[in-house]
């Protein structure tokens, strides 16, 4: 669908004297997600490849089925140089956020369940991504954004307006997958 001229202002965005444009994923970005994904999983763990698949698999957020859920989901992005894909020709990714709207009994929220940069990403491309979802709650009447934030994220994360809520974000895993999850080095 073409973009219209609203939203193309709401989403070009210049950084540093590189224009990037935030929107939502494309057939054509998915092989970049997903490398992104992989080169990112490779650098927080070294090991990742000797893993099991149950294991890599869980970790891997770009599955394609999930990138379909989260191309219509109205608050996921991508950045990228191009505002219009060709579906023969990968795009580049500098980075996305994956995000989906979630009833939390009394109010909808947005969760981000993954937020991925490229190490040679312009300047402000997190930022930019983080803002992005942001519009896109405002602009769908939500008024709280959720998300597991590292070390690196966080930095950016405060500057753009993200609160400390003291919460931390614990996962239980069931089953098989139980045997393979990743745990803290201070976990006993």
């Amino acid at each position: 669908r073409l973009v219209t001229p609203n939203e193309l202002e709401q989403r070009f965005v210049s950084v540093n004297s590189v224009s990037m444009i935030y929107r939502p994923p494309q057939d054509a970005d998915y092989p970049g997600m997903q490398a992104l994904d992989m080169e990112q999983n490779l650098q927080d763990d070294p090991a990742f490849m000797q893993m099991p698949e149950r294991e890599r698999a869980g970790r891997l957020r770009t599955s394609l089925a999930s990138l379909r859920f989260y191309s219509r989901s109205e608050h996921s992005f991508v950045s990228s140089d191009t505002l219009y894909t060709d579906p023969e020709i990968p795009t580049i990714v500098y980075g996305y956020a994956l995000a989906q709207s979630v009833w939390m009994g009394d109010k909808p929220i947005v969760w981000i369940s993954s937020i991925r940069v490229h190490q040679d990403a312009p300047a402000g491309c997190l930022a930019g991504l983080l803002h992005a979802v942001s519009k896109s709650a405002i602009d769908s009447a939500v008024y709280e954004i959720h998300l597991a934030a590292d070390s690196h994220l966080e930095p950016v994360a405060h500057r753009e307006g993200y609160k400390d809520a003291h919460l931390k974000h614990l996962v239980r895993y069931l089953g098989s997958r139980n045997e393979t999850a990743p745990a803290r080095a201070d976990d006993d």
